[in-house]
């Protein structure tokens, strides 16, 4: 019997977002469970896996002698994409934040036609406004484990990219796969980042601040409030 390689919610999201034989990256692969699962599903046929420490490149290489894969990834010590990645379909970059995400993607000059597969996990609104601002169509997906909710953007360049709604407040919010946008897991994403809003709101009214920043939190606060009762019954 076939060993299945063990894939967390979040990382099945990018699993299920990788093209059939694409020509693929793992960008800050640690135990290079998603290269090893794509390979052994018949997904693609090589990958290559990439870290900036030789740690995570070990456990990695042992993930691959364990489900026979060795000749089928290649491995690269590098910061980001800072090698000869050559033309690559698809590139994941997960568990980083979002600026590192966005400096690793600016440095690299990837091909127009490279899907992005990224999952930041902080400053979201940073890594959605770079990719708005830089030619990206992009939508998202989500999953949930334990009591944290995970975002995975598909972004890929575009003439057609997506903008930036609500005075900046769909940074905040994301931008849900169609379909996705009444779904339990984003509904569990915006009423976390709700509440990250509303205890910050909270600490500005104890500080003394300019009541201009004051006022535009509590905008924040509402529109996010809004964009849930429009959809849910809190």
């Amino acid at each position: 019997m076939t060993e299945i390689v063990p894939l967390t919610p979040r990382l099945k999201l990018a699993f299920e977002r990788v093209p059939q034989d694409a020509e693929y990256i793992d960008v800050g692969t640690d135990h290079a469970y998603l290269p090893a699962a794509l390979i052994t599903a018949g997904r693609i046929k090589y990958a290559t896996a990439t870290d900036v420490r030789e740690g995570p490149l070990e456990r990695a290489k042992n993930t691959a002698e364990r489900f026979s894969l060795l000749d089928r990834i290649r491995f690269v010590t590098a910061n980001g994409l800072d090698f000869d990645f050559g033309n690559p379909d698809a590139v994941s970059i997960c568990g980083m934040g979002g600026e590192l995400i966005a400096e690793i993607i600016e440095a690299a000059e990837l091909p127009e036609k490279c899907l992005l597969l990224l999952q930041p996990m902080t400053k979201k609104e940073k890594l959605r406004r770079y990719l708005c601002e830089n030619s990206y169509e992009f939508n998202e997906s989500y999953a949930i484990e334990g009591d944290k909710v995970f975002v995975m953007i598909r972004a890929k360049k575009s003439r057609k990219p997506n903008e930036i709604t609500d005075d900046g407040i769909s940074l905040l919010s994301g931008y849900p796969e169609k379909g996705l946008e009444k779904s339990a897991e984003y509904k569990a994403y915006l009423k976390n980042v709700l509440f990250t809003q509303q205890k910050r709101y909270n600490g500005l009214l104890r500080s003394k601040i300019e009541r201009s920043d004051l006022e535009e939190a509590e905008i924040i606060v509402s529109v996010l409030q809004k964009k849930l009762e429009e959809i849910y019954v809190i």
